[in-house]
């Protein structure tokens, strides 16, 4: 081994150890900002594994945030100065937030249907799929020559619509799973001549569906963060409207997957109708570019 590499991994080793010390430190000194997240057991039982997850996470931007004497955020997600400077642990009144209200995506590419097929919920869900599953066949079928993507929030939505499609839209999906690499099924989806069809509860961020690669997609339901993931739950319990800023945040993100530059086009279609109620209760978080998409079906 080279003595540069004997070095660097000195270093490395000297900043996880820094690192962890000051995880448990955090743990010692305040208990409740951590919860067990999750607990893994081996074939005997025995307990093999458990996942700690801290609450607030602001403490720990200070070794990003110190390599200068400015740092620059840019996204179209933020949504709201009030909550990067919570979760980053910023002082608001250093920070300067600049919000531009205008895309230069010209609203005619970017048309976004709220289709009103139900009310989806927890306990509604069950008896909405059936119409779920009819719109997405329509809509597929509409798009019968050009690929698209199906954002679910879950496994068994993506299942029910998977089996209660006609056969031949049913062939154009393309999965994605726990147990499947994600690169290869994106890469199935680019190279595929056919008019292919993504579908997924985890593609709404990280994933370029420039032109042709998908010109329409489907929002199943508003992407509530799941509330059966402890941290969540109890985020949630600590701040609503911490909630809601992190749905808006997903529904933006998957509204962005298809079309990526100002030539570029694409219908989106939002098949829950519990988006006219998120969007009267955070107005103040959904950019202005957004709601001037939306067309009424």
């Amino acid at each position: 081994m080279w003595k540069w590499q004997t070095e660097k991994n000195l270093i490395d080793a000297l900043e996880r150890e820094t690192s962890l010390a000051a995880v448990i430190d955090d743990m010692k000194s305040n208990k409740k900002n951590w919860i067990v997240s999750g607990v893994q057991r081996d074939s005997a039982n025995q307990l093999a594994r458990v996942t700690l997850t801290p609450l607030d996470i602001s403490g720990y931007f200070d070794s990003i945030l110190d390599k200068g004497s400015v740092s620059l955020f840019m996204s179209a997600t933020i949504l709201s100065k009030d909550y990067l400077c919570k979760t980053a642990g910023l002082d608001s009144d250093k920070v300067k937030f600049i919000r531009v209200e205008e895309s230069d995506f010209p609203v005619k590419n970017r048309p976004i249907h709220a289709m009103n097929v139900a009310w989806l919920s927890a306990k509604t869900m069950s008896e909405s799929m059936p119409k779920i599953a009819k719109a997405v066949d329509n809509i597929m079928s509409i798009h019968k020559n050009e690929k698209g993507i199906i954002h679910t929030t879950s496994y068994s939505q993506l299942q029910y619509i998977k089996d209660n499609i006609g056969k031949e839209n049913a062939g154009r999906l393309i999965e994605t799973g726990s147990s499947l690499d994600r690169s290869e099924v994106l890469e199935k989806h680019y190279s595929n001549k056919k008019p292919t069809v993504l579908i997924s509860p985890s593609l709404h961020l990280g994933v370029d569906l420039k032109d042709d690669l998908s010109r329409f997609q489907v929002i199943v339901k508003v992407p509530y963060p799941d509330l059966t993931d402890k941290r969540i739950a109890k985020m949630k319990e600590r701040d609503q409207k911490w909630y809601t800023w992190n749905t808006v945040l997903r529904l933006v993100q998957a509204y962005g997957r298809s079309v990526r530059s100002k030539d570029d086009y694409a219908t989106t279609y939002i098949l829950d109708s519990s988006i006219s109620f998120l969007l009267k209760s955070a107005q103040d978080l959904v950019p202005k570019w957004f709601t001037e998409a939306i067309v009424q079906t």
